[in-house]
């Protein structure tokens, strides 16, 4: 059986894997490059005035459709960069090096 979600990178776009089971299928959502630098460069933003935050204060920001804030907030947090601290709230697990480590991240995903 295979595990989902499921990310990985074709040229320059982060691609997720998901299964939706309303309609019992894979789904694909795919965000390039520069909308996930967007939202990590927000992030980081968020990062330097506040311990907690809500995927509000990054979701629609940046010029970057919502859908594709969602799915790089969900890959960070899968990754460790971002963590769960209650229902709806979120945390850096290392707020100081947050865009370089966001960074990193981006190139540990294996290509398509």
């Amino acid at each position: 059986k295979r595990k989902y979600p499921r990310y990985s990178r074709g040229g320059d776009v982060l691609i997720k894997t998901g299964w939706s089971p309303k309609h019992r299928e894979e789904y694909v959502h795919m965000v390039p490059h520069v909308a996930f630098d967007k939202v990590v460069e927000v992030m980081a933003a968020v990062s330097s005035s506040k311990e907690v935050f809500r995927a509000d204060d990054v979701v629609g920001k940046g010029d970057v459709p919502p859908y594709q804030s969602y799915v790089v907030l969900a890959f960070l947090r899968e990754r460790g960069a971002v963590k769960d601290v209650r229902r709806g709230s979120y945390g850096f697990a290392k707020p100081a090096s947050f865009a370089a480590d966001a960074a990193m991240l981006w190139d540990t995903v294996p290509h398509e």
